[in-house]
């Protein structure tokens, strides 16, 4: 199978589409469901902490839920929210909210091409690694080999995600009893339930993110092949994080001799 289409990926869905899929998205892996943004952001927030790094990036955003987590912990004084198709009419009162914590940048921002960013940032993409094709990814990290970067993937290439995508729909069908906007709430009930393509679209991006992901093998390999001070490969079978400290601005550790150890 080539680089199999996900729903979230169409350029030719109404906007009003993306919109709730993302709305929904986010819903389904929050709590209760699942802590996978809480974990992620708690996750990235410890990193920099840990590295001296003071500022917070999170790429293809979306309509940047790490960011809203972000600002809830007042230690975090710089974040910083980029995507190609950012939602600004959805993270924009964020910035009016915390205009000396929050920037956005308006401009597209693609990161799978080179881009500039301050030494003393942590870079985090969450969720979206594996939009990018297979065979185009190494070159991708290949970009990154200057930065401090976190990846991290709700699911991976295993049986236990295929079952667990396979769920994606119970969320979704959920979404309209949320607290939403009085239109919004209209917009999920046609769609999530009288029409109910909302629920199959997600369920159908669940199985093919699943088969999209690289295995653990081969992020081991990855790691072992690159050059960072500080990296590492979490996972507890379905949640996956990637790390790659390179820690421009403050070099206090000496780069282990070590092969990169899994952790569960």
């Amino acid at each position: 199978m080539r680089h199999a289409f996900e729903f979230g990926d169409l350029a030719v869905l109404p906007e009003s589409w993306h919109n709730l899929l993302h709305r929904v998205l986010r819903f389904s892996m929050s709590k209760p469901f699942r802590d996978y943004y809480d974990h992620v952001a708690e996750l990235a927030a410890n990193t920099a902490k840990e590295n001296q790094l003071s500022t917070l990036v999170e790429l293809g955003a979306g309509d940047a839920p790490l960011a809203r987590r972000w600002l809830s912990d007042s230690s975090i004084s710089s974040i910083v929210i980029a995507d190609k198709h950012l939602h600004l009419d959805e993270v924009e009162y964020l910035e009016r909210d915390h205009p000396d914590r929050l920037q956005i940048i308006r401009e597209s921002i693609d990161f799978t091409q080179k881009n500039a960013w301050a030494e003393d940032s942590l870079l985090v993409i969450s969720a979206s690694f594996h939009h990018i094709p297979k065979g185009q990814r190494e070159q991708v990290l290949t970009l990154y080999k200057q930065e401090n970067l976190l990846i991290c993937e709700p699911l991976s290439y295993n049986i236990r995600s295929f079952l667990f995508g396979l769920l994606t729909f119970v969320p979704a069908l959920l979404y309209p009893l949320s607290s939403q906007k009085p239109m919004q709430r209209l917009e999920s009930i046609l769609w999530c339930w009288l029409i109910p393509v909302i629920p199959l679209m997600l369920t159908w991006d669940a199985i093919i993110s699943t088969y999209r992901q690289w295995s653990q093998s081969k992020w081991l390999k990855i790691l072992d092949e690159q050059e960072s001070e500080n990296e590492a490969y979490r996972t507890n079978g379905i949640v996956q994080s990637i790390l790659f400290i390179q820690n421009r601005k403050v070099r206090s550790k000496e780069k282990s001799t070590e092969p990169p150890k899994l952790v569960i």
